[in-house]
């Protein structure tokens, strides 16, 4: 198993995350998961989201939750674009809120995405953020108790954008993969195992590269790179050596302007599939995987305007993934209902803050029923929608 990622499943689950409840997220895949209870949840089975409360943030563009503090509680992080420049920390409290943001200043312009992993393997998370107008990824280790130490930087190609992290060469220290959005490639940064990482390997794929994501495509145990490139609106596929090296990206077609990507096992065939959003295209694309690295059946699902952030996530705990989407020209979230065989219900929709960016889900009030978080930029603030039965 490689080394995980965000607090909230297979897009993020931390490995180091003790809360009850809360959803995994690797850094290599977008996968969220809870227990099934067929007595409580079900196909049949309605969730739904509370109205939304707001949570103060300064131009968020990104959010991940994970235990920052070790209290067993969801905590949050945001990084949050020009003019603030920084990255905020939410500390969790039992009944699903959070305390005041502390914030942490990067050096340069423009924060984009923000992970967490354990890079120095100290059993407490650390950040890694990618700073857009600097060609630098910052990396704060983190204390254990919510307080970050002084970031260090790595340099990256222009403009980079997202992140993942994953034990690509299998050495037990987790590594980095940093999408460059003007340079057209992507850059992997082997990690040291103290927190520091070797300098960087550049990697060519579509053009704009806007989201990266590490799952094992081919089921040789492998962390494999899959890159989504907005504006030759396709999919760069780079299969892992097993080394820390990767093998020529592969190009698959998606709708125009791919932003986000999921990875889940959406038809139940033990292979894994894909989610993508397009932002010009207003949809979903769902990919099946053969197990081989390739993806022979696709769907695609109307979406909101603006389709952007995406998790996959057994919502209503029936033991079948669904998807939660950001539409953020729509101001809203949808949810998309798995079925089991590869497809989806049609999207249920929710109003949240302007222009939502990433977004995130937990257990944050911890009843076993899975949470979102938005990162609104046009509203400088943070969505949160309670799950319920």
């Amino acid at each position: 198993m490689w080394y995980r990622r965000r607090c909230v499943s297979l897009a993020l689950v931390v490995a180091l995350a003790a809360c009850k409840g809360e959803t995994k997220n690797t850094n290599y895949s977008t996968t969220n998961t809870f227990t099934s209870n067929p007595t409580v949840g079900g196909a049949g089975f309605i969730y739904r989201l509370n109205t939304p409360t707001t949570l103060t943030a300064p131009w968020p563009v990104s959010v991940v939750s994970g235990d920052l503090n070790n209290d067993g509680i969801l905590d949050l992080m945001v990084a949050n674009r020009f003019p603030s420049n920084n990255v905020s920390v939410l500390l969790g409290q039992a009944a699903g809120s959070f305390g005041a943001a502390q914030d942490f200043s990067v050096s340069g312009n423009n924060p984009r995405e923000v992970i967490l992993a354990d890079f120095n393997k100290d059993a407490k998370l650390d950040v890694a953020v990618a700073i857009r107008d600097s060609q630098k990824v910052a990396v704060f280790l983190g204390n254990g108790n919510g307080v970050l130490a002084t970031p260090t930087s790595v340099t990256v190609g222009t403009s980079p954008h997202a992140l993942a992290s994953g034990d690509l060469d299998l050495d037990g220290n987790p590594d980095l993969v940093v999408t460059n959005s003007d340079s057209n490639n992507i850059t992997v940064l082997l990690g040291v195992g103290n927190g520091t990482f070797n300098a960087g390997t550049n990697y060519t794929v579509g053009t704009k590269p806007e989201s990266v994501i590490l799952e094992d495509l081919n089921r040789d145990g492998k962390p494999d790179v899959i890159a989504a490139n907005e504006t030759t609106s396709n999919l760069s596929i780079l299969m892992n050596n097993g080394n820390g090296t990767l093998a020529a990206a592969q190009s698959v077609t998606v709708s125009n302007s791919p932003e986000s990507l999921a990875t889940g096992d959406f038809d139940r065939d033990g292979k894994t599939d894909l989610a993508v959003t397009s932002q010009a295209s207003n949809n979903i694309t769902v990919l099946l995987g053969d197990g081989t690295g390739s993806f022979p059946r696709t769907q695609t699902y109307p979406a909101g305007i603006g389709a952007y952030g995406v998790q996959a996530v057994d919502l209503n705990r029936d033991g079948i993934l669904d998807l939660a989407v950001s539409f953020n020209g729509a101001n809203e979230v949808g949810l998309y209902f798995g079925q089991g065989d590869g497809t989806f219900t049609a999207a249920r929709t929710y109003s949240v803050g302007t222009n939502p960016q990433i977004l995130t889900v937990g257990d944050y009030n911890r009843d076993g029923w899975p949470d979102i978080i938005t990162a609104n930029e046009g509203s400088q603030n943070l969505s949160l929608l309670l799950g319920k039965p």
